[in-house]
């Protein structure tokens, strides 16, 4: 069965690969408000030669974070496996958290999105895992196409992942992040709710464009992403209460720039540590 509530939105980000979206269903008065969570995943550990990986140098060889040991892949840092994506499943079903919405980077060569591209890794391991079935899943549009031919190539690539069973529906509708929203486009818009509805999602698309006030026509809610107070800071300690206190100045600003019927995603910051991504 499809999972489908009918949401108003919210999120949390914890740490700098992983963030946390909470999405809050419509009830009546008289009944408690529950949050579904989901999680941003980022697919930053993956098995390719140095210096085009995500893995860092200190974290590799030594230095100022040779002490640190990661919880998954043996040991190494990588965890572009479909093993370690089943222990991550289980540990965020296991915690509360609903689904993951995985950051999705288009490239001009489609076999290099689908199968090369070590950004995507996260979503098809996901999709091959045994336990899948434990969470949800959405795409976070990261990098969008820029030309009309590279978006049919892109909508052809996405549109299996918004039937599939697994993808989380809000209002009945697939829910896609846009990330990217410098190119997501009033075109590249009705071409992904055209060819959804020709797939037989009769109601279309909720897009969640990451930034406040976007054209009604082109964003059901609008959300964020990582804001962490700080970020270009250097190695300075925060405290959380200054993280979470930052985090919900935007609630009240994105909330008045919202028009017509969009939603608000609000958001609070779980955690984050940009030090070892610097070294």
């Amino acid at each position: 069965m499809r999972h489908d509530l009918n949401l108003r939105l919210g999120r949390l980000s914890i740490m700098g690969m992983l963030a946390i979206a909470a999405l809050f269903p419509q009830a009546p008065a008289s009944a408690a408000l529950k949050a579904t969570i989901g999680a941003y995943y980022f697919e930053g550990w993956w098995q390719v030669t140095l210096p085009n990986a995500q893995v860092t140098t200190s974290m590799m060889t030594g230095g100022a974070f040779a002490g640190r040991q990661p919880t998954f892949g043996g040991g190494v840092w990588q965890d572009d496996s479909v093993p370690v994506m089943q222990q991550q499943i289980d540990l965020a079903a296991d915690h509360g958290v609903s689904f993951f919405s995985f950051d999705w980077y288009w490239d001009t060569n489609a076999y290099q999105t689908r199968y090369l591209d070590g950004y995507n890794a996260g979503l098809y391991n996901y999709l091959a895992a045994s336990n899948s079935n434990r969470m949800k899943f959405t795409v976070n549009l990261c990098t969008d196409p820029t030309t009309t031919a590279d978006w049919t190539s892109a909508i052809n690539m996405l549109m299996p992942l918004f039937q599939d069973s697994r993808y989380q529906l809000v209002g009945g509708k697939p829910l896609v992040n846009v990330f990217d929203c410098a190119n997501f486009t009033q075109a590249a818009h009705d071409a992904l709710q055209t060819a959804a509805k020709a797939a037989g999602l009769t109601n279309g698309l909720a897009f969640a464009l990451h930034q406040a006030a976007e054209p009604t026509s082109l964003s059901d809610y609008t959300a964020r992403y990582n804001t962490p107070e700080g970020v270009n800071e250097g190695e300075v300690e925060q405290q959380y209460t200054t993280q979470t206190a930052y985090e919900e100045s935007f609630w009240t600003k994105d909330k008045n720039s919202l028009s017509g019927s969009q939603k608000l995603i609000p958001t609070v910051i779980a955690g984050w540590e940009s030090a070892a991504v610097e070294h």
